[in-house]
Formats: structure tokens, sequence, C-alpha cells
């Protein structure tokens, strides 16, 4: 059945222009019927009030009540606290069973007729930012990076697009497990086979470097192994750059060799720079940081746990990378034409690496350029680089906005002691009323005040994220220039304390294993994958175990355990042969 409609509604332009006449008096209702085309008994109900009311079913809210809650929705988005669907059904059924409306009527039809009418409202995918990590990042550590770069902007390592460089590596999976097919409504499990083993399901380092037009170099691939396998190199036609170790993760020494042999040769501007987050392998590169220092390149490293606003791969390229290469995953499972193991996994990459190539090309030119520029690198933008700084999370080094806050809530607090026991009001009209005070005060609407107390509420359940002390020279929370002699020598002796402590511990597990023959050695202890020999202990004669004891063994430990079982054995006996101990009479307090 159609839903009703009114031809000659509110918005009907010869509607509106026959009453204007009538009420100037200009015509009258059968002249301004025949001249503006409309029924006259549409314009007599029309000036006598009658079918005033809309077509259909009433709605269970009013257009203000809608209006109410869709306000907060969008105020909370605005704060940083956006509510999902399901939250929204259970304020409306709450707001529903309080108001005495059946609850069963909002369902996921009221919910899409919501949508419908208020278009300004839409059911968003969140992008997932860690509070803790966005409440370190201040107003003063964005500025101390800001002044950063404008160093380099005044010295023109940030005029010319070819010589701004970003470097980051990512994760990418072999075999995609989640995926929505059709099948008979209410099937409990859906079956969906993927081609390869449990072994082509782990993750393959991929390491992506390109600058700010949008240049990109030949991506470097990182294998688990020791040696090189010729299947690797099959359909590469030598556009990726593959490498290995013995952890699959990158390190010093693989990313020194890339960088020597990809990144360096291709410079073609007089002034360059590369910037790139705080990993282990990057900081410790000494030997390429000292080249770079000898060709007059800059190496900056982006202020820790920043780099999903700051760094231009993370910001704007490895979002759609990922998006096409699960969708090339899932279409593998039914076309015969693709199968990505570990073996192959190079080529995939490589065809994927060729612009246009095919509908799941990354094409990550335009994507690069666009990252550099909401990131606020090139061009060099201190404004863009200010608002990524979230004004509704609080400063942690600001004590004396804490105390404002704790005591305007103690005088709210107060005021709502004074309404529940003085006036006598119930909690939800304590509610109401406080809620009418905080509009005054901070000038704002209520869906405003509910939005700004819901986020509060949800920092408050928040910790803060509390970092080790570090050097200051090394920390790189504001952003830190590795390209400079006083970080390379003070990470130099950095290394060489964590190499000798580390030498003085292995030494010290040594003298612990000689001395405690009969226990695992400590350093077993820590890198259980690794075997070292232990001391030989003399065989000694022992007294006959019990049979629920188990055999000693020649192993390390075995013994020392039977002879702690034994003694357990021993005592259970003896203290079921003896006799219970009588109790003795507590004293009465007088």
């Amino acid at each position: 059945m159609e839903k009703p409609v009114r031809k000659y509604n509110g918005n009907h332009t010869g509607l509106l222009d026959a009453l204007a006449a009538i009420e100037s008096g200009a015509m009258t209702t059968n002249r301004a019927s025949k001249h503006f085309g409309v029924p006259q008994k549409t314009l007599s109900n029309k000036i006598n009030g009658v079918h005033t009311k809309k077509v259909g079913r009433p709605r269970t809210f009013t257009d203000e009540e809608e209006k109410e809650i869709c306000d907060i929705l969008l105020c909370c988005a605005k704060v940083g606290a956006p509510l999902n669907k399901r939250k929204l059904m259970e304020i409306v059924r709450a707001i529903a069973l309080h108001k005495g409306i059946d609850e069963g009527k909002f369902g996921s039809r009221w919910h899409r007729d919501l949508l419908g009418r208020h278009k300004e409202v839409s059911l968003r995918t969140l992008c997932a930012v860690s509070m803790k990590k966005s409440r370190e990042w201040t107003r003063e550590r964005c500025e101390g990076w800001i002044k950063l770069l404008q160093e380099y902007a005044d010295d023109g390592y940030l005029s010319n697009p070819d010589g701004v460089w970003n470097l980051d590596e990512s994760g990418f999976k072999l075999a995609e497990m989640y995926d929505k097919g059709y099948a008979q409504k209410g099937t409990p499990n859906v079956t969906g086979y993927v081609k390869g083993s449990a072994s082509d399901r782990d993750n393959m380092t991929l390491l992506v470097v390109g600058n700010a037009s949008g240049k990109m170099l030949r991506p470097l691939i990182l294998y688990s192994g020791k040696l090189h396998i010729e299947s690797h190199f099959d359909e590469t036609d030598d556009q990726c750059f593959l490498s290995t170790n013995a952890s699959g993760v990158m390190d010093t020494f693989v990313l020194t060799d890339y960088l020597e042999k990809e990144w360096l040769p291709s410079l073609t501007c007089e002034k360059n720079i590369l910037f790139y987050d705080g990993h282990s392998s990057h900081l410790n590169c000494l030997a390429l940081l000292a080249a770079c220092m000898e060709r007059s390149i800059e190496v900056v490293c982006l202020p820790s746990g920043q780099t999903s606003c700051l760094q231009p791969l993370d910001k704007k390229v490895f979002g759609g990378v990922k998006q096409k290469w699960r969708q090339y995953l899932q279409d593998s499972r039914m076309n015969t034409d693709i199968d990505v193991t570990r073996q192959n996994f190079p080529s995939h990459i490589v065809k994927l690496w060729a612009p246009n190539a095919s509908p799941y090309s990354f094409n990550l030119g335009g994507p690069l350029k666009h990252g550099f520029e909401l990131t606020g690198l090139f061009p060099f933008d201190s404004d863009v680089l200010s608002a990524t700084v979230d004004p509704n999370l609080p400063v942690d080094e600001d004590e004396d906005e804490d105390q404002e806050v704790i005591a305007r809530e103690y005088h709210y607090g107060e005021i709502s002691k004074i309404l529940q026991e003085s006036l006598g009001l119930d909690e939800d009209k304590t509610r109401t009323c406080l809620i009418q005070i905080k509009q005054i005060v901070q000038r704002a609407s209520a869906a405003q005040v509910i939005a700004t107390d819901f986020h509060a509420h949800l920092l408050k359940a928040a910790p803060k994220k509390k970092r080790q002390l570090k050097d200051s020279r090394l920390d790189p929370k504001h952003g830190l220039a590795l390209t400079r002699s006083e970080f390379i020598s003070v990470k130099m002796d950095a290394i060489r304390k964590a190499k000798e402590q580390k030498a003085k511990t292995k030494k010290q597990d040594k003298k612990d294993a000689v001395a405690r023959p009969d226990d695992v050695p400590v350093s077993a202890k820590k890198n259980p994958g690794t075997r070292k020999a232990t001391p030989k202990t003399p065989k000694t004669s022992e007294a006959p175990v019990d049979s629920s004891v188990p055999s000693t063994s020649k192993a390390p430990g075995r013994a020392r355990l039977a002879r702690t079982a034994k003694k357990a054995v021993e005592r259970a006996n003896s203290a079921l042969k003896a006799p219970p101990k009588p109790r003795k009479p507590r004293a009465k307090k007088q």
C-alpha cells in the first residue's frame, strides 16, 4: 500500500500565491481557484483550518523532541564521544518508558525514518584514536614540533616537494578470514574456504618510502629466515626490494641496507629531509645517520605517539591501500587466478603497485600528496599542525584548570543536595534543573551540556598514560632531529651501556647456574628457545623414596623436585598418624 500524499501541501507554489491573494483581498476564493489552478474546496479548507494535520500515522516523538535528540547526537560527535546505534536505541527506549510509550515501536524502522527526516545526521564509521596518546599531544608539544619544522622551512628543506620524504612500515595479511556472503536465513555458521595453509595467514612486513610530489620508491618486503629463496623473485621484474632476517621484523641492518641502496641514490634535490616514526630500528641506524650528515641530509623523528595525525603515509595512504588489499584477498576466494601465499606475495604487490593496472591497484601518488598537505609538512602550514590538538581533552600539566573543574563540580553537587533535601525534588527533576543551570552558566544548549557532561564522565574513567622518564636528548615527544652529532654520540653511549649491562647480566646468570646446579639457569628461563649446557653434578646416594613420589633423573631440577615431594609426603604421613592437638579455650573479654 502506497503512503498517501497531499497534492497541495504547504510547499505548493500555486497554493501559497492563491492564499496570499485571498488574504490581501485582491481575489475571491472562486477567482483565485480559477487563476492559480487550485481547487476551491482546498482553498476554503486552508483558510478555515480544516485538514491541517499531516497525512499518515502520527509520530511518537514531536518535531521538537526529535530535533533535541539529533542535536545531542551531533554534539557528542563534536566532543569526541559519538554514540552508536545501540546506545541511541537504549536512550530512546528509556525516554519512551518514562513517557509511558510502548518501547517496542523503536526499532530499525524508526531509526531509518529518523535519519530520513533529519538529513544532517548519518551513521558513520569511527576512526579509533587512543585517548591516552591524544591527551599527551598538548599545545606545548605541538608548538615545539612547529618550532622545529619552522627551522627546517627557513633553511629551505621544506620548499621542494621532491626533497620531502616519508618512510613507514605496515603489516599485510596473506588471507582474509572475514567476509560476507549470501546463505539460507537462520544459518548459524556459513563456511567459506580460504586458499593456503595456516602458515599463509601470517603478516608480511612492507616498507614504503615516498615524497611530497607523489613519487614512490620500490617497496621493501621483509621475510623471516636466513637465506633468499629464488621463488620469491618470480614475476617481480626487479620492481621490489627483498630482504630477510631472523625475526621478520624490521631491524637496523635491513633498514640501513635498503636506504643506502634504494633511497640515497634516488635523491635529486640539493636539500632533502626524511620523516619517520620512533621505532627502535629507525633510531639506532647510526651508520646511516652519519652518512646523511656527510651529505647534508636531514632525518627527523616524528613526535612519539602522534603518527596517526602527523605522518602522511598513516594519514592518507595506508587506509586506502589496506582496503584495496582486503578486497583483493576476498575476491581471491572465488577467483582461480588469484592465489596469495608467502612464496608469491612479492609478485602480487608488484602487480598492484603499478598505477591503474587493475581495479585493485593502489594508486599511491595522489593520496600521498594529500597526506603531506593534511599533516602540514608540504606545503608547511602551522595552522594545520595546530588543529591536530584536540581542544576537548584536558591538559595534564594544567593543575589550576583541574582545581577549577573540581570546584565547579563541588558547587553543582551542593546545588543538587539543596534541590533534593530542601525542596524535595526527585532525581529526574534535579537532573533537569542542573541541566538548565548549566545552560545559563555555560551559555550553551541542552544538547551541548549533555554532551559535555558525558564526555567529562568518559575522561574521568580513562586512565592517564604514564611514560617512563627518558634522556631529554633522546626523547622524541616534541619531534627529534637525528642528524645531529649530539644525538649520535648520546645514542652510541646508550647502546654501549645497554651492551655492557647485557653482558654483565649474562655473566651473572652463568655464575648463578654454577652456584645452583639443580636449578634451571636464569638465561634459559628468559629465552626458552636456546639450549645451554649445564654443569653436571656428582651422583649422591639417597634413601629410598615412597612409591607415590616420581623417580629422579639426571636432568637439572628433577632431583630437587623429588626431594621436595618426598618431604611433603613425609609431613603428610606424620600429620595423619599424630593425634589432633586440643584447642585452647578463647579468653573472654571483660
